[in-house]
């Protein structure tokens, strides 16, 4: 008789941005496979996660940014369960353009559409705790 093996869960720690333009809308990073995102990622080892946000802004959007307040945390298992993510969200702008060419597509969404298409669980729960739910 064989015991059932727990599969191995990979714990990363990433930190990820919502940030508003002047009308309100929410940026979204559509990658190649037509998921869309809050911009951010993982937390590579010597960084903090202002550091790690700043890099991933510019990678994926191809902006500098300025982080503000961090804004709350969610946990959420992402590939089938076998990683663990502990995501931190943040307020942040983006600053300047860098002149060249963005990981992703950069979609301004109204809040509630871009709850509609975020692909994670944990990113529609921060953009909810920003934008509270007005009573009927």
């Amino acid at each position: 008789m064989t015991a059932d093996v727990e599969p191995t869960v990979t714990h990363q720690r990433g930190a990820y941005a919502i940030i508003l333009d002047d009308l309100g809308r929410v940026l979204v990073v559509k990658a190649a496979n037509g998921r869309c995102y809050l911009p951010g990622g993982r937390i590579e080892p010597g960084e903090n996660a202002r550091q790690a946000l700043i890099r991933e802004i510019a990678e994926e959007c191809a902006w500098s940014a300025e982080v503000g307040v961090p804004l709350r945390r969610c946990s959420q298992p992402i590939f089938g369960g076998r990683i663990a993510l502990d995501a931190g969200y943040w307020q942040a702008s983006l600053t300047a353009p860098l002149g060249e060419a963005a990981e992703h597509e950069l979609l301004w969404l109204e809040p509630a559409d871009a709850k509609g298409c975020l692909h994670r669980e944990a990113d529609r729960a921060a953009l909810n705790a920003l934008t509270p739910i007005q009573s009927l």
